[in-house]
C-alpha cells in the first residue's frame, strides 16, 4: 500500500476509489482509509 500511495502522490492523483472486502476493513483503517457506501456480494 505504501508504494501505491506514493505513485498515487508523484502522479498527482487526487481521488481513488478502493473497493475490498468487509473481512480486510480493519486493515485499511489502520492506514488511515475510511469505509463508505453501501456492503455488497462480490461472488
Amino acid at each position: 500500500m505504501n508504494v501505491v500511495e506514493e505513485w498515487i502522490k508523484y502522479n498527482s492523483i487526487p481521488v481513488l476509489g478502493l473497493s475490498a472486502q468487509v473481512r480486510v476493513r480493519t486493515f485499511y483503517e489502520k492506514l488511515g482509509y475510511v469505509a463508505s457506501g453501501d456492503e455488497y456480494l462480490d461472488e
